[in-house]
């Protein structure tokens, strides 16, 4: 939520336009919170049943998801804090030609123009200069800067950027390469662009061993996994859920080794996770995942069973309204 804006700065038709979008908000919650009831009573009553597999219960991709309508008559909200205002006054009348320089004149229409600032790579050329010592005879040089050090020539920022956008965004190296050269004007190879990756792998993995060490002593873990695509071939991603810490692993293999090997014998209290063999006995108690039940149980109610399922759902919803109240 962006902070109110200075309200004694505004002029009378940015206060309007205000108040009109912070309207057109408020009626937008009112009418998500009305259709969130609607919904809680509906599943509470059995007669809205979610579908078996979504995006955020298993690895169907969002794509798949069903898309709200956008409102209509939506407005774009005018940004409180501008970089720039520009003020229009009439000089003269369009219609008649009337001086109407010494009339008074009211904003009638304010909207925004939205534009990026130009993109071009920021270049620091470090020239470190020495001499030849008068009282040793050594030939000395200045030391860089913290953070300028030598190496290669892109800085944080760039493998930032080729990070999220390679890893998140899933834009290849040739697709990247060519990003950077049209939208940044940098000129970057691919293989430099692996060389950022192979650099940065190290200093995440220093963070890697933190998040794995937390999972390995947290008293509960959760897990489950999904397949993953890697280098056009059928991986896992498997999810370790500790206290205040979640592990990810990327392995070719659905077996019990992989669980095994990320705990290396540590074992938690609960172990919470679906009734998948290579997910049993890692944990000293075993508390079967309530989300995974309750997608079975309400798919076997959406295929016609009318005397188990109703009554094990209602007991599982049950289940979960306790812990949530815990």
């Amino acid at each position: 939520m962006q902070p109110l804006p200075d309200l004694e700065r505004l002029t009378e038709a940015e206060k309007l336009e205000l108040i009109r979008q912070l309207h057109a908000e408020l009626r937008q919650s009112f009418d998500e919170n009305a259709r969130q009831a609607a919904l809680v009573a509906g599943v509470e009553l059995g007669t809205a049943a979610p579908p078996k597999n979504t995006p955020k219960n298993s690895s169907v991709p969002p794509s798949s998801a069903p898309k709200p309508n956008v409102p209509k008559g939506r407005r774009r909200r005018l940004h409180l804090d501008p970089d720039k205002k520009v003020e229009q006054w009439l000089r003269e009348c369009p219609e008649c030609g009337f001086d109407l320089r010494a009339v008074a004149q009211k904003p009638h229409a304010v909207y925004g123009r939205i534009e990026l600032p130009p993109a071009k790579p920021h270049v620091t050329q470090v020239r470190l200069h020495g001499c030849r010592c008068p009282q040793c005879g050594a030939t000395v040089v200045a030391r860089p800067p913290p953070g300028l050090e030598r190496g290669s020539p892109f800085g944080q920022s760039i493998t930032t950027l080729a990070l999220y956008l390679h890893y998140t965004q899933a834009i290849s190296l040739a697709r990247l390469r060519g990003l950077f050269g049209e939208v940044f004007g940098l000129e970057i190879s691919e293989g430099a662009l692996v060389n950022l990756f192979r650099r940065a792998r190290e200093r995440v993995a220093q963070q890697t061993a933190a998040v794995l060490e937390r999972v390995r002593v947290s008293r509960m873990v959760c897990s489950d996994e999904t397949s993953a695509r890697v280098a056009g071939r059928t991986w896992w991603e498997w999810v370790f859920m500790g206290e205040g810490a979640v592990l990810h692993e990327l392995a070719a293999s659905r077996a019990k080794s992989v669980p095994e090997r990320v705990m290396a014998g540590a074992r938690p209290e609960v172990w919470v996770a679906d009734l998948f063999g290579s997910q049993q006995g890692h944990g000293s108690k075993a508390q079967v995942c309530l989300a995974h039940q309750v997608r079975d149980v309400q798919y076997a109610l959406n295929a016609g069973d009318t005397i188990f399922a109703p009554a094990m759902l209602a007991f599982l919803k049950r289940a979960v309204q306790l812990g949530r109240k815990r």
